[in-house]
């Protein structure tokens, strides 16, 4: 089975959309905040499990069975989010998992200016440290096309991003290729 966490968010609802179109509904199982909210997974047959990454204890159960993880990064800004991370990583492992793939990023390094980056080191160094295998799965910017494009079709001129050398990706793409 793979479990995916916050798949009632953009990035992972549509990992498990793709997962879907891949393998069969008993084989996915989802960890979410609010159950409620993955009731249209539930009809189509997926598993959903209520666990948040501040509960080590619904985390194992809602990994019960996972052959792998796939943990998204968590965005509580309110939160220790490394403290968060290292929870999800040690109920994965302890409910058995043999493989845990985690939402990192393009850039990720300790001595960083932009501090989500070392977040997503000190993840990474965790999940070296586990023991199971795992895979950073390095994204870029998330963004959607037509807001970084800004009106090229309109005016036939693509102005932007005009923030700087970054690495875009469209969340769909990046769902597509976790559910790879």
């Amino acid at each position: 089975m793979i479990v995916v966490t916050g798949a009632t968010g953009a990035l992972n609802g549509a990992t498990v959309d793709h997962l879907l179109k891949r393998i069969p509904p008993h084989q996915i199982g989802v960890s979410v905040r609010d159950p409620a909210r993955a009731a249209h997974l539930a009809d189509r047959g997926v598993r959903v499990r209520q666990a948040n990454y501040d509960n080590p204890a619904a985390l194992r159960h809602s990994f019960a069975d996972a052959e792998q993880v796939l943990l998204v990064s968590s965005s509580d800004l309110t939160a220790d989010v490394v403290a968060q991370h290292h929870r999800a990583i040690d109920a994965a492992v302890d409910a058995g998992a043999q493989r845990i793939l985690y939402t990192s990023a393009q850039g990720t390094a300790f001595d960083t200016p932009y501090p989500p980056l070392a977040i997503h080191a000190a993840t990474e160094q965790h999940l070296e440290a586990s023991g199971v295998g795992w895979t950073a799965l390095r994204n870029g910017f998330y963004g959607d096309p037509t807001q970084l494009l800004g009106a090229w079709q309109e005016t036939g001129v693509i102005a932007m991003p005009a923030d700087g050398p970054f690495s875009w990706i469209d969340r769909r793409d990046a769902a597509e290729a976790a559910a790879a």
